[in-house]
């Protein structure tokens, strides 16, 4: 008998990273920015298949997230 919550699945590390610029006159202020989301596009791994009777067990056939996404945004203020 396996108790509860007995198999570890893979780690995950989350890599966000923000870049903006900002331009700046008298009379008015532009942002423009970029957002990487998983910005090193590392697979994030769901949990391995924990039946025993099944034929998977142990192996990992699906991914829990998407890969890299890129956003871009430009703010104006006057």
């Amino acid at each position: 008998m396996i108790g509860r919550n007995y198999f570890n699945g893979p780690g995950t590390n989350n890599f966000d990273f923000t870049l903006s610029k900002n331009f700046t006159t008298e009379k008015l202020a532009v942002q423009f920015r970029m957002e990487l989301f998983n910005a090193f596009n590392h697979p994030y791994l769901n949990q391995p298949t924990a039946t025993t009777t099944s034929a998977a067990f142990g192996t990992i056939t699906s991914t829990w997230r998407d890969n890299r996404q890129i956003q871009f945004g430009l703010k104006i203020a006057y």
